[in-house]
């Protein structure tokens, strides 16, 4: 645990407003050039972030140094049927004189629950029509496979954010002499996400680069606003390689399964074919 009696506390970073992550969700859509019908998905997200006290950062996060920055809050990313709530955590050391080397750990933990419904004075047929629909959609969302991991934890009362199943962590330790990275990327967490909350994304990458775009991972793109580290630039492209080494690996193994599922049919056509020739031969000689 972080030591109580340490010599100097951490520096709480905080975030200030929303604003930070929607202009993190416009430059993502810049870059990468959704298509219509996503791009309108993607900005028709609503953020919400809730900065934690250091207090609760202090007695519950392990860590294998003495951070000099600690980042914390719960960053709340709702769709039209679901909330998806991701709790965040990144502390850091920093040295002026070696701005490239230190600790930095990076850990991202995700659960979601139903969106309710907005209170409208309107009570027209159209509404009604759209909350049964809303209804039935939350319904069919909650048997999702996926989905149902991050609903399991969101719906009990008494589990805590330590419960919530990791999407993302880093470890990285860079020194002069010495360099450590671990990475890890949930890709069966990226997909409950995306399937949540942005289901026409092209695929899970997607998922897990727009939440590194965040500010909740003090990149350098964000030194205008917040404290920020060069360690985690590191860690966002490890995470990357890491989610598209999965990306890759997946694809390969869908590959694979879709060049057996061809040859499984050419031989089934094959077969056919022969079996049908050797009934035209019976045929021929029984005449």
């Amino acid at each position: 645990n972080i030591p109580t009696t340490m010599s100097g506390s951490p520096t709480a970073v905080t975030i200030q407003s929303e604003a930070p992550f929607l202009s993190a969700i416009d430059l993502y859509a810049d870059e990468n050039k959704p298509d219509p019908l996503s791009l309108k998905q993607l900005k028709g997200l609503s953020v919400e972030w809730e900065n934690r006290t250091l207090i609760a950062q202090v007695q519950q996060q392990r860590f294998t140094f003495d951070p000099t920055h600690i980042l914390h809050g719960i960053l709340s990313i709702t769709g039209e049927y679901i909330v998806v709530q991701l709790s965040i955590i990144c502390a850091w050391t920093f040295d002026e004189s070696s701005p490239k080397h230190g600790n930095l750990s990076y850990k991202c933990c995700a659960s979601a629950k139903m969106a309710q419904s907005k209170r409208r004075s309107d009570a027209s047929k159209e509404k009604a029509v759209e909350e049964k629909i809303k209804s039935k959609m939350q319904k069919r969302l909650k048997k999702d496979a996926y989905i149902s991991k991050l609903l399991i934890s969101g719906n009990k009362g008494d589990e805590t954010e330590s419960d919530w199943p990791v999407f993302a962590s880093a470890e990285i330790r860079s020194l002069p002499e010495d360099l450590e990275e671990r990475v890890d990327v949930s890709q069966p967490i990226a997909e409950a996400i995306k399937r949540a909350v942005w289901s026409s994304a092209e695929s899970n990458l997607d998922i897990v680069d727009l939440v590194l775009h965040f500010p909740s991972l003090p990149t350098s793109m964000h030194k205008d606003i917040i404290a920020t580290t060069e360690l985690a630039n590191r860690a966002k492209l490890r995470l990357l390689e890491d989610a598209m080494l999965d990306a890759c690996e997946q694809e390969g193994e869908d590959q694979i399964l879709e060049d057996l599922t061809i040859d499984g049919e050419k031989k089934a056509e094959e077969d056919g074919e022969i079996e049908s020739r050797g009934k035209n031969r019976s045929k021929r000689s029984k005449r």
